[in-house]
């Protein structure tokens, strides 16, 4: 695991004082801004907390969001490799608690409104696995009782009156329940007040009274969290609420309602989880970026200003401690003041301010810790470009043709045609889910993704993808143009050039080094944006390739040949025995060098070592031929046919294979050259190596396991192959497209683009990066970095009605429906978390867009160094939150920065990471500073912000005033009311400086003990 930075050690070792000291309040905040590794801090805290308790740590974790979780857990997960939950709810864990069986730490992720049943009015009967159990308890518990549900389960069948409605409970035996049903008793009386009470008699009562058996339900699941709360197998050593401002109401309750009812008692219940939950003692840390602005679980502001939000946080926060609580609350109210005296002289104001905000952050850092770039770091954090935006004839045309259409359909709904027109590219085509769309029934207008000529028919989506002038920012003012900010020469490679080529890119890739060729994000206000924009864009790809490519899908090239597979599967088959005579066969060279030139001897002295390289033969071999030859010589034949044997469709070819490729002894001459220009450009090889060079250090032997083997082969084949096949690829990488020439056979293209597009030099960035930032070995990092092409609704004539978007595409979060056969939502949280893994890696998309579903929590920066404001953000928060996505650790933009720094020719070790020896230079360096500077803003490479500017158009007073909001906002990020802060500063006119001092400076590296330091660590 990698280690802290000094600023992050610096929150650790706080937190940790407080949720384990005897004196310490048990409870913790951590509110640094978004991207500073607040999960990986939790992990720390953990590691401490369970050496000074000795013993298995339960470590649970709770998000608002799965998709979130599903992100951030692979942190935690670092504490104990191998470790799965055995489920995501509280009501289902306790059917397999899973003692420690020497395990350090069992981790578990839950959602609130899942897990803590009630919460919110819908769903109140969960998942059939809760219901199964249920049922299955209740005939254990109370034969009666249980027939009583029963029936009123068949009763609400027969009254469905032929609607389709399941079963409540479904029988059948939920697995192993003795050792709960004690623990379910004792719950089920507390949660239904039957303590003390018949058990039988007061549940038959409550049904009788009720009548409710979806209520009945609720109690029961509420019953089965408290189980777990409660039992020693999973019940929290150390609680983690991540975003917790999204379910501030368990820790704020909410007032109880004024009349005794079904919403008193599950008011109650509420609390009793609440309690179970939060119980006093238990190590609690809180995380949030921003932690003054708080919601409920179903989504609700809960009552009072932030202000008040902060008093109720901070008594939380300072449990027991009644005295505390009050001091904090009269400084916090005392520093109010002084930001709401804006009359009288502006140096006693500050004076006063100054003295009220030394007092509140006495009260507040022994329960609290905040680190903030734009207060710790000078100047910019992004460099920002505007691009200039004209509407134009076509444009209008598409307008015209969308307010018609609204004038007969939807009349009332026409307020919407121009922001839909403005954000919504070919709206006719497109745009689907909103009332206005009604009108879209009849002809398209007479602009379409078809027939439009000049670029597309949408000023920013026009401006986006056209060459621009430069801006005096960016220097050579004179020059006629630059490239596209998301340029399509760009988007069609199949891959990103790498941070650090290790020889001249040539081909695609050609003049990429060097340049901001990464991926972008685009941030929009409207959910039918994304899909249109990933539909045109990617049309707009397909179109800048072939003409070849307008009505052909994802098929013909690279399919196996069962009368001829030998050239296609050595292409993609991991050679064991190959790809070990080098781990690195190459080193990265200067930018000047040529590759089989400078690199082919490096290979040829490591076949010379391993088999006798001179002679003659009669025959000619094929470079498929030489390779499964020597690997069979170098590896036996059975080793070579268990390769075959991991996976079902390359087992049945192995046997043809081996009779046109006999095991070689020795190879001559121009075989060996063959065979080393063939080691060097073949895809199954160059991963291989790859993952080789990341795995073995950590697993030595690896190879030897067939899961690994198995994982690398069904990669390489099924994964990998597919997404070289794509028609696309072939028609850029073969050349001749257009009928110039005739193209390459496209295996010979495929493998001299692996060496024009540096794509050994790409897979290892991306894994050494990954090793860093990720979970799992190699293979899973490479198996989760690739998705399979999606699909978008879209009206054409004489089409499809869906189109093919895989270059740009639209990410909807977990707010994407659900298949009718998976009620849960979890294939959509699959899908949404395919398409981050593939977004987080140099393969399509090159273009993600999305809405607030992805502004918040969630990390999109590995390849990315582009955010696109589509739609202006709402507020300082949502622009602070957009642009969090990618300005984070060891982001595209840090990486080319510390290439920059610390890379050099000579790698050293030859079997090592080329781009892992840049990240462990930069990490044994001198230490300056806090560590920000390094990993996470440099001031050599900045991430890029995109926003537009309409001629006439409001926007560029709106930009202008967000931006103003945003720079106090930033200033004052760490405020319980940053508006205010912001009026205090307007009123005064107060300069830069003053308004650093005067911001609440709650970071735990500022702190006497820690402050004394100047290095990263």
């Amino acid at each position: 695991m990698a280690k802290l930075e000094r600023f992050q050690e610096a929150t650790a070792l706080e937190a940790l004082a407080a949720l384990s000291s005897p004196k310490g309040s048990r409870r913790f905040l951590i509110a640094d801004e978004v991207g500073l590794g607040k999960t990986v801090v939790s992990r720390f805290v953990a590691q401490g907390l369970k050496a000074r308790a000795g013993r298995p740590l339960n470590v649970v974790y709770f998000c608002s969001s799965l998709t979130i979780a599903g992100q951030n857990l692979t942190k935690l997960k670092a504490l104990q490799p191998g470790w799965e939950p055995p489920e995501d709810r509280l009501s289902l864990v306790c059917r397999d608690p899973r003692p420690s069986n020497g395990l350090d730490y069992r981790i578990f992720s839950f959602t609130p409104d899942t897990s803590l049943p009630g919460w919110k009015r819908s769903n109140r009967t969960g998942r059939a696995p809760e219901r199964k159990l249920i049922a299955d308890l209740m005939e254990a518990v109370s034969k009666p009782v249980s027939q009583k549900l029963h029936s009123m389960d068949r009763a609400r069948l027969r009254e469905a009156e032929g609607r389709r409605v399941n079963t409540l409970l479904p029988s059948g035996k939920a697995g192993e329940i003795d050792h709960l049903k004690p623990q379910f008793i004792l719950a089920l009386r507390d949660v239904f007040e039957l303590r003390g009470r018949p058990l039988e008699a007061g549940l038959l009562a409550w049904l009788d009274r009720t009548d409710d058996l979806a209520e009945f339900i609720l109690r029961a699941r509420c019953a089965l969290s408290l189980v777990a709360l409660r039992h020693p197998d999973t019940r929290p050593d150390f609680l983690i609420l991540d975003e917790f401002h999204r379910f501030a109401d368990l820790i704020v309750p909410k007032d109880a309602p004024p009349k005794p009812g079904v919403e008193t008692e599950r008011r109650r219940v509420h609390q009793l989880l609440s309690a179970a939950l939060l119980e006093a003692g238990v190590p609690t840390l809180l995380l949030s970026a921003t932690p003054y602005r708080l919601t409920s679980v179903d989504g609700a502001t809960i009552p009072g200003s932030r202000y008040e939000h902060l008093r109720r946080l901070v008594s939380f926060l300072n449990g027991g401690d009644a005295k505390a609580s009050q001091v904090a609350a009269a400084r916090i109210d005392a520093y109010h003041s002084a930001l709401a005296a804006q009359d009288g002289d502006k140096a006693k104001a500050v004076e006063v301010l100054l003295a009220r905000k030394a007092e509140l952050e006495a009260a507040l850092r022994p329960i609290m810790a905040r680190t903030e770039r734009a207060t710790t770091l000078p100047g910019e954090l992004f460099e920002k470009l505007t691009l200039p935006t004209e509407v134009t004839s076509p444009d209008l045309q598409v307008f015209r043709h969308f307010a018609r259409a609204a004038r007969v359909k939807a009349l009332k709904l026409q307020a919407w045609v121009q922001p839909l027109w403005a954000s919504v590219p070919y709206p006719a085509e497109t745009l689907f889910d909103y009332g206005v769309a009604r009108g879209f029934g009849g002809p398209l207008p007479p602009i379409t993704t078809r027939n439009q000529k000049g670029g597309p028919a949408h000023p920013r989506l026009r401006s986006l993808l056209s060459a621009r002038r430069p801006t005096p920012a960016e220097g050579a003012v004179n020059a006629p143009s630059l490239p596209p900010v998301v340029d399509t020469r760009i988007l069609r490679l199949p891959w990103l050039p790498p941070s650090r080529p290790w020889w001249r890119l040539d081909g695609a890739w050609k003049g990429l080094e060097g340049q901001r060729s990464g991926k972008a994000i685009l941030f929009s206000r409207y959910i039918g944006t994304p899909p249109s924009v990933s539909a045109v864009v990617s049309l707009a790809v397909r179109n800048a390739i072939s003409t070849a490519s307008q009505t052909a899908g994802q098929s013909g090239f690279l399919q196996l040949d069962k009368e001829s597979p030998g050239p296609l599967v050595a292409l993609f088959m991991p050679w064991p025995q190959l790809s070990r005579l080098n781990a690195t066969p190459v080193q990265p060279a200067k930018p000047s060098s040529k590759i089989v030139r400078d690199h082919r001897a490096v290979v040829l002295q490591e076949l010379s070592t391993r088999i006798k390289i001179g002679g003659k033969r009669d025959v000619t071999l094929k470079p498929w031929q030489i390779a499964l030859g020597v690997e069979r010589h170098l590896g036996g034949e059975a080793d070579t046919k268990r390769l075959f044997q991991c996976h079902r469709s390359l087992a049945t070819v192995y046997q043809s294979m081996a009779a046109k490729a006999p095991a070689l002894r020795w190879i001559t001459q121009s075989e060996a050259i063959l065979l080393a220009d063939w080691m060097l450009s073949a895809p199954g090889l160059v991963v291989a190596r790859s993952v080789a060079r990341h795995q073995a250090p950590a697993t030595p032997g690896w190879w030897t396991s067939t899961k690994a083997r198995k994982g690398l082969v069904e990669f390489c084949w099924d994964q990998l192959r597919t997404y070289f096949s794509h028609r696309q690829f072939a028609d850029l990488l073969r050349g001749g497209a257009r009928g110039r020439r005739k193209p390459k056979p496209y295996p010979d293209a495929l493998r001299q683009a692996i060496l024009d597009g540096g794509f050994e030099a790409v897979l290892d960035e991306q894994l050494a990066i990954m090793a860093v930032i990720g979970e799992g070995g190699p293979i899973d990092q490479l198996r989760d970095s690739l998705v399979s092409a999606g699909n978008v609704r879209m009206r054409r004539r004489a089409a499809p009605p869906r189109t093919e978007v895989h270059v740009a595409m639209p990410f909807n979060g977990a707010k994407r429906k659900a298949s009718k056969k998976d009620s849960s939502g979890k294939e959509s949280d699959h899908r949404s978390t395919a398409i981050r893994g593939a977004f987080n890696s140099p393969f399509w998309p090159h273009l993600l867009s999305t809405t607030s579903v992805g502004q918040e929590g969630l990390d999109f920066h590995v390849w990315c160094d582009r955010i696109i404001h589509w739609d202006l953000p709402r507020d300082p928060v949502d622009f602070e939150q957009r642009e969090g996505r990618i300005a984070r650790y060891g982001s595209l933009a840090v990486r080319r920065a510390l290439t920059a720094e610390f890379a050099t020719e000579d790698a050293g070790n030859a079997r090592a990471s080329p781009f892992g020896g840049v990240l462990n230079a930069a990490r044994m360096a001198p230490k300056v500073g806090i560590g920000l500077d390094l990993w996470w803003s440099p001031p050599a490479d900045k991430p890029r912000r995109i926003t537009f500017d309409t001629a006439f158009s409001r926007s560029r007073a709106q930009l202008d005033a967000l931006e103003d909001d945003l720079m106090r906002y930033r200033l004052g990020l760490g405020q319980p009311d940053p508006e205010q802060f912001g009026r205090f500063v307007e009123h005064f006119m107060l300069s830069g400086h003053d308004v650093r001092s005067l911001a609440l400076d709650l970071s735990a590296v500022n702190r006497p003990k820690h402050a004394s330091g100047t290095g990263r660590s």
